[in-house]
């Protein structure tokens, strides 16, 4: 309950995490360093009391349960890509998933939330697997993983230097781990027209299956669901993908 409260309240600044998550071009949101100085020092958004645990960019669980539950069997195996101190994998598990690993770059992130879950009693007692970990490159093997879900991850990768290659660079790790049918449900700020030419890109062996709106206060979200197609080998995403980064670069000195 407790756990569901914090969630709940953190939705309310749905607007102003839209904001610190604006793309335009590199800024300090695309720095690790950023961010594992903020999770140390404990201020975790500008409206949130600062040494507070968690903080919930966009939305919680509770706006995205209907469309999670009936894309993403509870029986399956979840990785959330860069987590932050996000309670949504908490709040999976206990609404029935049984397998949820929540992954992000910074350390200080990962131990505050391994710290929290350590401290949790009774009913709000989850197994949460806390790993630290890059999503562009990621240390999984190849087809291993059902279900992957990135809650405003994409966002953030859109604030790095080198923004493009890092969006690339993660939905290629993402299609190479996802197994057979398995699913990426993507929530984002960006609206259709900003985001399906990217996730839509012909180098990735998926499909778009639906696109939903999900709204909170004055927010309006997007809900993107791609299945696996498993038309080409497992490694060849990744490898297309450096290669036609190393063109672009390369080709603007022409």
């Amino acid at each position: 309950e407790a756990a569901r409260r914090s969630t709940e309240e953190s939705d309310e600044d749905s607007d102003s995490s839209q904001e610190e998550c604006g793309e335009g071009g590199p800024s300090i949101y695309g720095s690790k360093r950023y961010w594992d100085d903020r999770y140390v020092d404990g201020t975790v958004g500008d409206s949130q009391v600062k040494g507070d645990l968690s903080n919930e960019w966009f939305v919680g669980y509770s706006a995205m349960q209907v469309a999670l539950n009936e894309h993403l069997p509870r029986e399956n195996k979840v990785v959330l890509l860069g987590t932050g101190l996000s309670l949504l994998g908490e709040e999976m598990m206990l609404d029935g998933y049984k397998l949820v690993d929540a992954i992000d770059y910074s350390e200080p992130c990962i131990k505050r939330m391994r710290n929290r879950q350590e401290k949790l009693e009774g009913l709000e007692k989850v197994g949460v697997n806390y790993q630290v970990m890059d999503v562009t490159q990621m240390e999984y093997k190849d087809e291993s993983i059902p279900s992957v879900l990135d809650k405003a991850t994409i966002d953030t990768m859109f604030n790095n230097e080198d923004n493009l290659k890092s969006v690339h660079s993660m939905l290629a790790e993402t299609v190479r781990i996802l197994e057979h049918d398995g699913l990426y449900v993507c929530l984002s700020y960006g609206d259709p027209d900003s985001r399906l030419e990217v996730l839509q890109d012909k180098r990735y062996d998926w499909k778009l299956i639906t696109s939903s709106e999900i709204k909170k206060n004055k927010a309006v979200f997007y809900l993107y669901v791609l299945q696996k197609n498993n038309l080409k080998d497992a490694s060849e995403t990744a490898a297309v993908v450096d290669s036609w980064w190393w063109w672009k670069v390369h080709s603007k000195s022409v």
